[in-house]
């Protein structure tokens, strides 16, 4: 028996150990899971059950050239192992600890908020990276909610704002998990104890050069992290603390902090944004000037037809600030610049 397991891992390749704990607990019957995948495409699923110590094995071909990753499920929770080359398996058991879970728990909170803000002609980009640690010792499975007569758990909701368009979802969001409630994302994720990071891209509509940015969460919020590709963005509204420019996409930019101190939301003003003038800001002043230069024509040749009686004004107004200066009403300086203001209005009377 022992000689056939033996000749059977040598011709296999290699055996995969697995350990399953519940609170340095072995869990015994625990269904365990391996799934090798290879470009994309699934093509190995096998399940073993653990033992009463917690253990179970997965025998694999090394020269399968297909990445692996182990699963199990506790009380309707995934719990993945860190993924592994099957030409290169682990050589010490895979440990995966399983939780108790709740609905909710005042051990959770976002321990960080990461801004990247960005700009182009029109919007506002930004970069988002929502860091949520779980303080506790059970996995948190959210509180059971009502949309639209359909019942759903809410582990996290996110508060986008107003304006936001060209959303992208990234780091922690499943199609199965995620729903919208207005302008809010919904997540039922579950948060294991430690750190689950959830990742999102979005534009907001800008003003000429400002922007303001409001943002709501369920959970707290200890520390807000800000960067930008601009040394010309300037904040307000919030008590940043400048912190060293850090190198992003190929150049050193600017990064800022603030403490929230568990506040849920917050308001934002940016300000020296790049000017943005809109086409449909500039069309109206280009159809003023080509209306203006086809009119010139005409106002010319109707004006000194039209306008006698202004002519004939004006030169009696020139005859009149001569009298003024003859006696001491204005000085020289005075006529000159009256006298000059008249003569300009003076001259479309006289062209040819």
């Amino acid at each position: 028996m022992i000689l056939s397991s033996l000749l059977l891992s040598f011709l296999i390749g290699a055996n995969v150990q697995v350990e399953i704990e519940l609170n340095n607990t072995p869990v015994a019957k625990q269904k365990v899971e391996l799934f090798g995948f290879r470009e994309g495409d699934q093509l190995l699923n096998k399940e073993q059950n653990t033992d009463s110590a917690g253990h179970t094995q997965f025998a694999i071909d090394t020269k399968s050239d297909m990445n692996m990753v182990i699963r199990s499920i506790y009380e309707g929770v995934q719990y993945f192992s860190q993924p592994f080359s099957a030409a290169y398996p682990p050589t010490k058991p895979i440990e995966i600890k399983v939780y108790k879970t709740v609905k909710s728990d005042e051990h959770i909170g976002i321990k960080d908020l990461r801004l990247f803000l960005s700009t182009d002609k029109e919007d506002l980009k930004i970069d988002e990276e929502i860091l949520v640690e779980n303080r506790s010792q059970f996995t948190v499975k959210g509180v059971e909610t009502e949309q639209g007569g359909n019942i759903g758990s809410e582990v996290l909701r996110i508060g986008l704002p107003s304006g936001t368009h060209d959303l992208k979802f990234g780091q922690g969001f499943e199609e199965k998990e995620t729903r919208f409630d207005g302008n809010d994302i919904v997540t039922s994720h579950p948060l294991i104890p430690g750190f689950t990071r959830f990742s999102i891209q979005y534009s907001v509509e800008r003003s000429a050069m400002s922007a303001e940015l409001s943002r709501k969460f369920s959970l707290p919020i200890k520390q807000l992290s800000l960067a930008t590709d601009s040394h010309e963005m300037k904040l307000s509204g919030l008590p940043f603390i400048r912190g060293a420019d850090k190198f992003f996409a190929g150049k050193m930019d600017p990064t800022y902090t603030v403490d929230l101190h568990g506040e849920r939301e917050f308001k934002l003003s940016i300000h020296g944004l790049p000017l943005k003038i809109r086409s449909s800001q500039i069309l109206p002043f280009i159809l003023f000037f080509i209306l203006l230069l086809l009119m010139l024509p005409l106002l010319k040749k109707a004006s000194p037809e039209l306008s006698e009686e202004n002519k004939k004004a004006l030169l009696k107004k020139i005859v009149l600030i001569k009298r003024m200066r003859e006696k001491s009403l204005i000085d020289e300086s005075e006529f000159q610049a009256r006298r000059l203001k008249i003569l300009e209005r003076l001259i479309p009377f006289y062209e040819t």
